[in-house]
């Protein structure tokens, strides 16, 4: 018999899948830039609804590596254009509290015993 998903993990499958898809159209459109990171996206996303533990931890993976790329992002923008530090952490803090909660409930899901079990063969 078939696990049954939880609803958390075909949404944020279906999620991946679908943007991970729309990168691989901007791609054909002429942004090569995203064409690594989309295809990375569909395919954590059909493993996602595949309950792959491999997809699991790269959804982990990639959350982390997105909040670290916001960190790099405007640390090199502060000394760049030399924005006071002060005013730099408000702008930095205010840009990404959102995004920074989301990526924070995603790996605290997909860290969750119930959620883990899921992908365990």
């Amino acid at each position: 018999m078939a696990k049954k998903r939880l609803v958390g993990v075909t949404v944020l499958g279906w999620l991946n899948v679908v943007v991970g898809t729309l990168g691989i159209l901007a791609f054909l459109l002429k942004s090569p830039g995203i064409m690594f990171g989309a295809s990375l996206l569909l395919v954590t996303g059909i493993g996602l609804l595949k309950l792959r533990e491999w997809a699991r931890i790269l959804e982990i993976i990639l959350v982390l590596g997105g909040v670290l790329f916001q960190i790099v992002k405007y640390v090199s923008s502060i000394l760049h254009y030399a924005v006071p530090l002060n005013e730099a952490w408000i702008f930095f803090l205010k840009g990404n509290i959102f995004g920074w909660i989301i990526a924070g409930i995603i790996i605290y899901f997909f860290t969750r015993p119930k959620v883990k079990e899921q992908f365990k063969r």
